[in-house]
């Protein structure tokens, strides 16, 4: 008995199954972030004129659309995962040689119990976050109920979200992570850089683009930081990917919709909800 749980499958081990060559490894990053980019971008553009009926003007200096509907916009930045995801699945599956629930999990089925319980773990504790904000400095916090809007909104952001969260999860916390385990296998070391990894793309998102100066930016990436290092944590220990998805998916859904409904003083926009105050 000893000898067999000494050899039950871990989750940072699966990366190192099947045909796990370094130079698969690189070449498979190449091939997803290519192709994310690439294909991402053609059907950011195609989605759009799907959705508006026209080509929409670009800002040439912001390389912004300026006149499309917010909405318009969150889904067609969405559909960018769909690509994210697809090449994933393909340099798993054909470069690698292994199934893509291994970038999930080393059991034999997917514990959805774990992904609701990430969820909700983290809803309860950012919940305890803006309650006792709120109680501190009740003036930086109004309701606001931006109806049709909201509730237009509302729906599409519950199906969208949870959809980038999970493939998010699986290219930070699956398949970089699992790579980096060949590299070492310190949990520290894990978390840091994965969660520095996590960061860097998100340094595009408004939140960070609006700020005025580097006192304001420092806390905003070492959010991101940090956000990314707990997932890894919670990813390393848990064996699996299941509590990181629900929790992503648990940090996105509440930090929209209470900044959609209880805007704050420094509130910015979240998808397609326009919560600056």
């Amino acid at each position: 008995m000893a000898n067999e749980a000494a050899t039950e499958p871990t989750f940072l081990l699966l990366g190192q199954s099947a045909k796990s060559a370094w130079w698969r490894y690189i070449l498979g990053i190449l091939i997803i972030v290519g192709g994310y980019f690439v294909f991402g971008s053609i059907s950011f553009c195609v989605v759009l004129v799907l959705l508006c009926g026209k080509i929409p003007n670009l800002d040439k200096v912001t390389g912004q659309v300026t006149d499309v509907d917010a909405i318009f916009q969150y889904i067609a930045l969405n559909s960018t995962f769909l690509t994210l995801l697809l090449f994933t699945f393909l340099v798993v599956r054909f470069l690698h040689g292994r199934g893509f629930k291994t970038l999930i999990t080393p059991s034999d089925k997917i514990d959805f119990g774990r992904i609701g319980i990430g969820f909700l773990l983290w809803c309860c504790l950012a919940a305890s976050v803006e309650g006792i904000g709120a109680i501190i400095f009740p003036g930086d916090y109004h309701y606001v109920l931006e109806s049709p809007a909201f509730f237009t909104y509302a729906p599409i952001v519950l199906l969208f979200t949870p959809m980038q969260c999970f493939v998010e999860e699986v290219a930070f916390r699956g398949y970089l992570l699992q790579m980096l385990s060949k590299i070492t296998t310190s949990r520290w070391w894990l978390c840091g850089i994965n969660g520095f990894l996590f960061m860097l793309p998100h340094i595009s998102n408004p939140e960070v683009a609006v700020s005025e100066n580097v006192m304001t930016l420092i806390p905003t990436l070492l959010l991101y930081f940090g956000i990314g290092f707990l997932l890894t944590l919670a990813t390393i220990r848990s064996n699996s990917l299941e509590l990181a998805i629900g929790a992503h998916i648990g940090n996105n859904l509440f930090d929209g919709f209470s900044r959609a409904l209880f805007p704050t003083t420094d509130s910015t926009v979240v998808g397609p909800f326009a919560t600056s105050s």
